[in-house]
C-alpha cells in the first residue's frame, strides 16, 4: 500500500504550461496584478511529507557534526560574545585590514572554526567562509566597490563586520551556516 501518492497535476490556463518563459517577456500597458496572481496561484509545486521528511533526516548528520565542531573549539575558549563593533575595533581592527586588502587584493584570516577569505575582483570585493580549513568555500557577501579609497574602506569594514558577526552568530547559536544539497 502506497502512502504517498503522486498527485497528476493539469493546468487550469495554457500559459501555466509554459512556467518561467513569460518572465522574459515584456510586461504589457494592461497588466493587472490581482488577476495575474488569481491565475498562477497554486502554480509551484509542494513537496510531499515524505520527502520533507528525509530531507530533515539528511540534514540531521551536517548538524549534529556542526555541534560537535563547535563544542570541541568551545572547550578551548572561555568566552565567546556578540564580539566588538565599535569605532575602536573600526580603527584598529578593521581599517588596517581594509587597506591591507585593498592594496593586495586578496587576505585569508581564521575566525574560530572559519577560514575567512576576502578577495576584489574588478569592482566588487567579496568574503568567502570555509568550514574544512580551505577545502571548499562557500561565498558569503559582496559589495560594489569605487574609484574613492575612503568609500571602499568604508564598504569593505561593513563587509567585515557583516560576514564576521554573522559567522559569529552560527558559532554561538551552533547551528550550521548552510546545508549541503542532496
Amino acid at each position: 500500500m502506497k502512502i504517498f501518492k503522486r498527485k497528476k497535476s493539469s493546468s487550469k490556463h495554457e500559459l501555466l504550461q509554459q512556467i518561467g518563459v513569460g518572465s522574459y517577456f515584456e510586461i504589457p500597458n494592461d497588466f493587472d496584478a490581482d488577476s495575474w496572481n488569481n491565475l498562477n496561484i497554486g502554480t509551484f509545486r509542494r513537496h510531499s511529507l515524505g520527502r520533507v521528511l528525509r530531507q530533515r533526516m539528511r540534514r540531521l548528520p551536517y548538524k549534529f557534526g556542526f555541534e560537535r565542531i563547535v563544542d570541541n573549539f568551545a572547550s578551548s575558549v572561555y568566552e565567546i560574545d556578540q564580539g566588538d563593533c565599535n569605532s575602536f575595533a573600526e580603527g584598529q581592527r578593521y581599517a588596517p585590514r581594509a587597506n591591507y586588502l585593498l592594496e593586495n587584493k586578496w587576505m585569508a584570516i581564521t575566525f574560530g572554526i572559519y577560514q575567512i577569505e576576502y578577495t576584489i575582483n574588478e569592482e566588487n570585493g567579496f568574503s568567502h567562509f570555509s568550514l574544512n580549513h580551505g577545502l571548499t568555500y562557500v561565498i558569503h557577501m559582496e559589495t560594489e566597490l569605487t574609484k574613492n579609497r575612503e568609500l571602499n574602506v568604508k564598504a569593505l569594514i561593513n563587509l567585515f563586520q557583516e560576514t564576521e558577526g554573522y559567522l559569529l552568530g552560527t558559532i554561538i547559536d551552533r547551528s550550521p551556516p548552510y546545508t549541503p544539497n542532496y
